[in-house]
């Protein structure tokens, strides 16, 4: 999003899998990398971005590979994920793109609403979202319910009455224990307007939340 094409070395196996990134069509493009420091190496990049502290050792060897270690914030609200698509576009000259964004962040912000509805966000990975996603989701004017310690996902279910239904797509039409609650009665009987969202952005929280907030808003 904020690097030119011929200078990106490689991009993590993750963003080449379109069930989990909406980029993934794009980073077909590049060689992929495991997420550690000995799979990129053979790419050879000037700077090494990642989410996570290297420790000792990986992050020296990185530098005696001559690159560049830059470990990104974690992205716990969306004014991080600002800082952080200005700190990638001064490392990569892209601040133009930078500026669009940026841009278009100001403006969901200005828009946003005091009035909020309440939300049940439903995906594969249970009830509920985390501080970045909640912060995101209420400049789309929704108040997401939190989950109820002590409670079963299908008694917060029973006691829930939402004015919207926020259903995630991640991994939805994969069959597995976290996805069989989806398709519980209780579930389909909810009341409240539903919508349907693209959960590949959600799982980070990144800057591609900001076309999915954008969406949301304009509803």
């Amino acid at each position: 999003m904020f690097a030119a094409p011929d200078r990106v070395a490689s991009v993590s196996f993750l963003s080449r899998d379109e069930q989990e990134s909406p980029l993934a069509a794009k980073a077909q493009s590049f060689p992929a990398n495991d997420g550690t420091v000995e799979s990129v190496i053979p790419h050879r990049p000037e700077i090494l971005l990642t989410t996570r502290s290297l420790g000792g050792a990986r992050a020296q060897i990185a530098e005696r590979m001559g690159m560049r270690v830059i470990s990104l914030p974690y992205a716990d609200s969306p004014d991080t994920v600002a800082e952080n698509v200005r700190m990638i576009a001064n490392l990569t000259g892209q601040q133009r793109a930078a500026s669009r964004w940026l841009e278009r962040y100001d403006r969901l912000i200005g828009r946003a609403t005091v009035q909020r509805r309440s939300a049940l966000v439903l995906s594969s990975g249970g009830l509920g979202v985390g501080p970045a996603t909640e912060r995101w989701l209420g400049y789309a004017g929704f108040d997401p319910i939190a989950p109820k310690a002590g409670l079963s996902f299908v008694e917060q279910l029973a006691t829930a009455r939402p004015e919207t239904i926020l259903v995630s797509r991640y991994r939805a039409d994969q069959y597995s224990r976290n996805t069989e609650w989806l398709r519980h009665p209780l579930t389909r009987r909810l009341g409240g307007e539903r919508i349907s969202v693209d959960g590949r952005a959600w799982t980070c929280s990144g800057p591609l939340m900001l076309g999915e907030i954008e969406r949301l808003q304009r509803r």
